[in-house]
């Protein structure tokens, strides 16, 4: 009998995450400093080499109604996100400046929701995000709509 391999939710939210991260640290380094290969982390503000970048949460944990928002996802230096907890002083007054105190407040309500994500739901994310990756590889314009989108179905989803 021919086995075939399983779709695991936890496989199918590694690819997404993997998608999301490559997608955040693009944006922010194009945002930041204009190229594909430098960013400034949104804590510290010192400029890194993208591959030195991570996808650091603005708010803590890994919960899957806040964990593939964009607006709750900037570049962060190593230092910053694993070593310095997050900088959240840093991160508060950065979102703040970014997206003001509304958008902050609903990203709390939206933490405070619990989303159950399906293995298929996941590889749509991780297409979602694998496409826009391409576009920003291509130097094309990212359709910020798509990505107003997917905050609108999450929001939705969770019921904020």
């Amino acid at each position: 009998m021919l086995r075939t391999k399983k779709d695991t939710v936890s496989k199918a939210k590694a690819a997404a995450w993997k998608a999301f991260s490559r997608f955040i640290r693009l944006r922010d380094c194009l945002f930041s400093t204009g190229t594909l290969e430098y960013g400034s982390c949104c804590t510290c503000g010192k400029v890194f080499p993208i591959s030195q970048l991570q996808a650091g949460h603005f708010i803590p944990g890994r919960n899957n109604s806040i964990l593939f928002d964009p607006r709750c996802v900037h570049a962060q230096c190593r230092g910053c996100n694993l070593y310095g907890g997050g900088q959240q002083p840093r991160y508060y007054q950065f979102m703040m400046g970014r997206y003001g105190r509304e958008t902050i407040d609903e990203l709390f309500r939206q933490a405070n929701r619990s989303m159950k994500l399906t293995a298929p739901e996941l590889r749509e994310i991780a297409d979602r995000f694998n496409r826009l990756v391409r576009v920003i590889e291509r130097n094309e314009v990212v359709p910020y709509s798509e990505l107003e989108t997917f905050v609108d179905e999450l929001k939705a989803r969770i019921g904020v």
